[in-house]
């Protein structure tokens, strides 16, 4: 369905292009951009989440695991972010965008894909997947946790 292909896709990448938009567009303060990105991917995601799991695209052992461990992630996350200078955020986030921007322009997505499916063997790592993705999951927690929560 496109309906579904939107939504996926949208939850993706309403960070980098909200928080752009709000600050640099309409002269919002970084933590209030990032609050309001939080929630705008929080409720695209648990759609895109609900169209993945009816279709049953989705493994719920990952799930749990990631979930814990983002929770995690974002609760320590927030709690930096809350106390952070404007300034040292702007800087982060910039940061990050040019990176994309570069690694986007420079390779393309699909090289990246493809370098790193050579690259890496999936095999190997099998063993070590639930350290994995409790590291990945604090880490992507620890990033969304971004926003301008009192904690």
């Amino acid at each position: 369905c496109i309906r579904d292909r939107f939504v996926g896709m949208g939850s993706g990448t309403t960070g980098a292009i909200m928080i752009t938009a709000l600050v640099v567009v309409l002269n919002h303060s970084v933590h209030n951009a990032i609050g309001t990105t939080l929630l705008i991917d929080a409720i695209i995601g648990g759609i895109a989440g609900i169209i993945f799991l009816s279709k049953g695209k989705t493994k719920m052992k990952p799930v749990l695991l990631l979930i814990f461990s983002c929770a995690t992630g974002s609760f320590v996350g927030s709690r930096f972010t809350s106390r952070a200078p404007e300034s040292g955020l702007l800087f982060v986030i910039g940061l990050i965008l040019i990176i994309i921007g570069i690694s986007f322009t420079i390779k393309g997505l699909q090289r990246n894909i493809d370098y790193i499916g050579e690259k890496i063997k999936v095999e190997k790592l099998k063993k070590y997947i639930i350290p994995i993705f409790v590291i990945i999951g604090f880490v992507a927690g620890f990033i969304s946790g971004f926003s301008d929560r009192k904690i």
